[in-house]
């Protein structure tokens, strides 16, 4: 029997919750359950760059759980996917840590921007169920693509670094127990670049 919403328990799992399209729908997720049924894990969140219920006021700021600030987002600005990836996993270990060292209980975590801890999650923390949104594929968010699309020519060195990452990113999201998207086109681009993820895909708009 699935959980009714008052005995729903949900942890967010987000990078930086400042103001932007993914951090706004993380927010109004968020808004939708009473505030002590959830936490957003987060490395960062200005009290003064940040959507109102997670300003110091707001009815968020104490769901907040920090960790992982003293992890750079990139090495002498080189790097960004490979920390995002590292720091969600430290993100995701917080969590486990609370769940079982201080009896915090979640029936369902969100992850969203990169499936990375799904794995972790699903093996760790076996009855919680796990959520990814899929705002759209990160190995299409570079430099050299637009919406998928390449529009230069990549180097030999930098189609070796993404190699892994983007194995990385389809294996990853295969662990969701449910996978979001945030529109039919990018459910098409999703089915197109993750065809061996067997996942009805479902369309949330923000």
């Amino acid at each position: 029997m699935a959980p009714s919403s008052s005995d729903k328990r949900v942890a967010f799992i987000h990078l930086d919750l400042g103001i932007g399209g993914a951090e706004s729908l993380i927010v109004s997720m968020a808004s939708t359950l009473p505030p002590t049924s959830l936490h957003l894990y987060t490395c960062h969140c200005s009290p003064t760059h940040c959507f109102a219920p997670l300003k110091p006021s707001g009815p968020l700021r104490p769901r907040l759980k920090v960790h992982g600030a003293w992890i750079p987002p990139s090495v002498l600005g080189f790097g960004q996917a490979v920390m995002s990836h590292l720091r969600l996993l430290y993100l995701s270990l917080c969590l486990v840590f609370n769940v079982y060292a201080l009896g915090e209980r979640y029936t369902h975590v969100v992850v969203d921007v990169l499936p990375t801890p799904l794995p972790l999650l699903a093996l760790l923390l076996p009855s919680s169920k796990t959520v990814y949104y899929c705002h759209f594929p990160d190995r299409y968010l570079t430099r050299d693509t637009v919406n998928g699309v390449s529009v230069r020519k990549t180097t030999a060195l930098r189609s070796l670094y993404r190699m892994p990452l983007n194995w990385l990113e389809e294996a990853c999201t295969g662990w969701a127990d449910v996978v979001g998207v945030n529109s039919e086109f990018t459910r098409e681009v999703f089915e197109g670049a993750f065809k061996g993820v067997r996942r009805d895909v479902k369309v949330l708009y923000p």
